[in-house]
């Protein structure tokens, strides 16, 4: 319940974790606990532009990563497909290293 869920945000990060949060508008952002080593970037996509498209720019905009990386990563399909490919091809990151999952493809017209 809601307790546990707050205990879990008290306790201390033993990681580093970045985060990028595409929402549709920035009423959509919401607040989150400001705790040492988690950065939580919201990313409001532009009108017409398609689902994912900030979290592919995100994605694109890192140019290395170490053995002690792991991206997780779940959204529109082909935004998540455009992000395993940078992560395999650009970063070299082997695929235990990643998770990462295509959830829903917009309704077709």
């Amino acid at each position: 319940g809601e307790r546990t869920q707050r205990s879990h945000f008290t306790r201390p990060l033993l990681l580093r974790v970045a985060a990028e949060v595409e929402v549709e508008s920035a009423d959509a952002v919401l607040p989150v606990v400001d705790r040492p080593g988690l950065v939580v970037d919201w990313q409001v996509r532009p009108d017409g532009e398609a689902p994912g498209f900030t979290l592919v720019a995100a994605a694109r905009s890192i140019s290395s990563a170490d053995s002690d990386t792991h991206v997780w990563a779940a959204g529109e399909a082909a935004s998540m497909q455009a992000i395993r490919k940078h992560c395999f091809d650009e970063l070299d990151l082997p695929r235990s290293q990643t998770t990462i999952r295509g959830y829903w493809k917009p309704a077709r017209d």
